[in-house]
């Protein structure tokens, strides 16, 4: 009878354990969903002592069919002396899922502004996370480096 008693426990043991496996390959996070966007603070250093300083940059995250996202940004400027404001656009930046973020990672990207490549201010040593309340984002543009962060 007690071999039956531990028999029956360890059926029980084993078809409760197999419920709750967990697929990690389904897993996906909740938002930032497939296109998010951000306000916050650009800082630029201007490589002579001084930074530049843009509030309220509009930035927005798409997320792209081939594993990689783009990263898009609006009437930005990356210097005081700098004639106009323009949307820029990173594409295919590499991420990968960290729990409920994305961790982003990218090297020698030629950043898209004003309908064409802009190969001076190719992006280097990209490096960010982002998730559903905060994007943070460090890259170079060029020789110039660049610290984003959201407000949220």
């Amino acid at each position: 009878m007690r071999i039956v008693n531990y028999l029956l426990c360890a059926i029980c043991a084993v078809t409760l354990l197999s419920a709750c496996e967990f697929d990690e390959h389904t897993f996906k996070p909740e938002p930032p969903a497939d296109s998010q966007s951000y306000v916050g603070l650009l800082t630029v250093d201007q490589n002579d002592g001084t930074f530049f300083e843009k509030e309220n940059v509009d930035v927005e995250i798409e997320l792209n069919d081939d594993g990689t996202m783009d990263i898009i940004m609006y009437k930005v400027k990356f210097a005081s002396g700098m004639p106009i404001e323009l949307n820029m656009t990173i594409p295919g930046v590499s991420y990968t899922v960290e729990g409920s973020a994305y961790s982003l990672s990218g090297d020698g990207i030629v950043p898209l502004a004003l309908g064409g490549k802009f190969e001076k201010f190719t992006i280097t040593a990209l490096q960010g996370h982002v998730s559903a309340d905060a994007m943070e984002l460090m890259f170079n543009c060029g020789e110039y480096p660049v610290v984003y962060r959201s407000n949220k």
